[in-house]
C-alpha cells in the first residue's frame, strides 16, 4: 500500500491548512465546514488503514486517529453515515486544538472532543455530532455503561491510543499499556479487535479489511436459505455448517422443542428430530437472527429481547394457529428487522435520560419511511409469510385506524405491548387495541395483567451492556 501518492498527499496537506486556518478564522462554523471536508476527502481515498498503521510508525497523530477510527468502522461493518458521523467528529477533536477558545478552559486541554462539544453546545447546535462528541472520555467522567454510545466509545478509544506525548512508543507498546491501565470492559474489548489486526500476517490485511465492502444491510439480497425449503437434509446440513451462528439457532430450537428437552449438539440429529413442518420457519429464524447478528448493532441484546417479547404475544393471541414459536420468532423478525437498522441508535446510549427517570428508546417513527416498508414487505414475501402483509400494511398506514382483523389486531398488540414491556413507558396506541382486543375475545387480560404476562413469560431484563 502506498501512502505518498498525490491523493494521499493532499489529504493530508488539506489537514495541516485547515488546522493554521481554524487557528485564524476560530468559529464553529469552520470548524463543521472543515471536519466534513476532511471527512469526504479521506472517504474517498482507497488507502488501507490497517495496512496504513502496520508499515508506517511515523504517522502524525491526527492521521493515525483518524485511521484507527476507520480500522474499528471496518471492523463493525457499520453503515456508511456512521462513518461519516464518526469521521467528522474525530476532525473536530482534532481541529478544536488549534482553535484560541479552548485555552478558556485549561481543563479540557487533555480532552479535546468535550472542548468541541462544549463550543458546539454554546453556539446552539445540538445534533447527533455533538452527542458524539459529548459522550466522550467516559471513564475519567465516571459514566455508567449503559449511558455510554458507541461511538463516543470508539472515537475515545482513538483518542487513547494516537495521544503520544510522552514519548515515540509504537501503536502495540501503546496498546499493551493501555490494556493494564485500563478499567474498562469496552475499551479491553476495542483494544483486542485493533491488537487481532495488526498482528495478523501481512498477506491478510486486504483481505480483511476488505470485508467492508459486503453489503450487511441489504437482507433481502443475502436472503439465501428460503431457496433450500424443499431440499434434502443434506443440503441444508452443508450450508448450516458454513455459518456458526446459522447452526446454533437450529440446535437451539431442536434442543428445546424434541420431545425429551435434551441438549442436541450434532445437526444432523437436530434436522431430523425438527422434522418438515416447522423445518422452514426455523430456518428462516436461524438466517435472520445471523444477518442480523454481521450488522454489529450495538443494541443487539435489547432488539432480541424486543423480538423475543413480540413472538410470545402473538403466539399467545393466535393459539389458533397453532404455529411453533419458531414461527413467531420469524415473523417477528421480519416486522422488526429494521430496528435493526435503525442509524440513530449508533450514537446513543441503551437509556436515554428523561425528566424522572432512564428509559430504553425503541421507536417504530422511521417506519413511515417506504424503504423501510418495502423491506418488510420483501422478508414476508422471501420467506413465505405472505399472509402477513395485509396486516403489515394496515400496521404501516399513514392513517391510522383501529384494525378490524385478527391478525392486524394481533400484530399492533403485540408490536406496541414489546414496546411497553422494554420501556416502561405506555404507547398511545395500547390502551385503544387493548379495548378493542377485549370486545373480539382476543385477550380476556386487563393491561396491567397482559404486560405482566409478557415480561415473566419472557423472563424479560434490561440488557445494561453494549454489543460491542
Amino acid at each position: 500500500m502506498q501512502n505518498h501518492n498525490v491523493d494521499w498527499l493532499r489529504y493530508q496537506r488539506l489537514l495541516q491548512q485547515s488546522t493554521a486556518h481554524i487557528a485564524k478564522l476560530a468559529d464553529t462554523t469552520n470548524l463543521l465546514k472543515l471536519s466534513q471536508q476532511l471527512t469526504t476527502l479521506r472517504l474517498s481515498l482507497v488507502d488501507n488503514s490497517l495496512s496504513l498503521l502496520k508499515e508506517h510508525a511515523d504517522l502524525p497523530p491526527s492521521v493515525e486517529k483518524i485511521e484507527l477510527t476507520l480500522l474499528l468502522c471496518q471492523h463493525y461493518q457499520w453503515p456508511k453515515p456512521i462513518w461519516r458521523l464518526l469521521l467528522q467528529a474525530a476532525f473536530c477533536s482534532i481541529l478544536v486544538r488549534a482553535m484560541p477558545q479552548q485555552q478558556q478552559w485549561p481543563n479540557l486541554l487533555p480532552f479535546p472532543a468535550l472542548a468541541a462539544a462544549r463550543l458546539l453546545q454554546l453556539d446552539g447546535q445540538n445534533t447527533s455530532l455533538l452527542t458524539v462528541l459529548a459522550g466522550c472520555y467516559p471513564s475519567e467522567r465516571k459514566q455508567a455503561s449503559w449511558l455510554q454510545n458507541p461511538l463516543s466509545l470508539v472515537l475515545t478509544q482513538a483518542e487513547y491510543l494516537s495521544d503520544n506525548r510522552k514519548g515515540s512508543e509504537p501503536l502495540l507498546q501503546r496498546i499493551g499499556i493501555r490494556i493494564a491501565l485500563s478499567n474498562s470492559e469496552y475499551e479491553l474489548r476495542l483494544l483486542q479487535h485493533i491488537l487481532c489486526y495488526l498482528t495478523l500476517p501481512a498477506a491478510l490485511d486486504n483481505a480483511v479489511t476488505d470485508d467492508h465492502l459486503t453489503d450487511n444491510t441489504d437482507l433481502i439480497s443475502n436472503a439465501k436459505i428460503y431457496q433450500l425449503f424443499a431440499a434434502d437434509n443434506k443440503d441444508i446440513e452443508h450450508y448450516l455448517r458454513q455459518s456458526a451462528a446459522l447452526g446454533t439457532t437450529v440446535l437451539a430450537r431442536a434442543s428445546q422443542l424434541n420431545r425429551l428437552k435434551t441438549q442436541v449438539v450434532d445437526l444432523h440429529l437436530a434436522l431430523n428430530l425438527l422434522g418438515r413442518t416447522q423445518l422452514p420457519h426455523i430456518l428462516t429464524e436461524a438466517e435472520l437472527h445471523a444477518n442480523l447478528m454481521q450488522l454489529h448493532q450495538p443494541n443487539q441484546l435489547i432488539l432480541q429481547q424486543f423480538s423475543a417479547i413480540v413472538a410470545y404475544a402473538l403466539s399467545v393471541l393466535l393459539p389458533a394457529k397453532q404455529h411453533s414459536i419458531a414461527y413467531w420468532q420469524a415473523l417477528s423478525l421480519c416486522i422488526s428487522a429494521p430496528l435493526w437498522l435503525d442509524n440513530t441508535s449508533y450514537a446513543s446510549a441503551l437509556l436515554v435520560r428523561t425528566k424522572t427517570d432512564f428509559r430504553i428508546r425503541i421507536s417504530d417513527n422511521h417506519y413511515q419511511k417506504p424503504d423501510t416498508q418495502q423491506l418488510v414487505f420483501g422478508l414476508l414475501r422471501q420467506y413465505n409469510l405472505s399472509e402477513w402483509q395485509p396486516a403489515a400494511q394496515h400496521w404501516l398506514q399513514a392513517e391510522k385506524t383501529l384494525p378490524n382483523s385478527q391478525q392486524s389486531l394481533a400484530l399492533q398488540l403485540a408490536w406496541y405491548s414489546g414496546i411497553a414491556v422494554l420501556t416502561n413507558q405506555i404507547p398511545q396506541q395500547l390502551p385503544p387495541l387493548i379495548s378493542r382486543a377485549q370486545q373480539s375475545q382476543l385477550l380476556s387480560h386487563n393491561l396491567s395483567n397482559w404486560l405482566m404476562q409478557l415480561a415473566s413469560h419472557c423472563q424479560c431484563y434490561c440488557p445494561l451492556q453494549l454489543s460491542l
